[in-house]
């Protein structure tokens, strides 16, 4: 079964990373005009300024572990193929009969 490339969705690494800076950046700077034009609390404004870079560090971590997800299952479905492919090479068949 191959997979066509036109359903696949690819972006990099690198533009992943330039609009999660800038997210971050536009976050950020909303907070630092905030503060003397609401006149808030400093600690607050710094603490919700951490918990936004927290959260684009999780959206990071949650897209790497996507991608290697997403190949190690590929990398499976190509094992199922080959596997499938030797056995009737060799006589076997795929039967659960044929265990015994």
């Amino acid at each position: 079964m191959t997979e066509n490339p036109a359903s696949t969705l690819r972006v990099s690494w690198r533009s992943i990373a330039i609009w999660l800076a800038l997210a971050g950046l536009s976050l950020l700077g909303t907070i630092i005009i905030i503060i003397p034009v609401r006149n808030v609390d400093l600690l607050s404004t710094i603490a919700l300024a951490l918990a936004i870079l927290a959260f684009v560090a999780q959206l990071l971590i949650f897209i790497a572990q996507t991608v290697s997800a997403s190949q190690q299952n590929a990398q499976s479905l190509q094992i199922n193929v080959d596997t499938r492919r030797f056995w009737p090479r060799y006589g076997l068949a795929l039967s659960p009969q044929s265990q015994s």
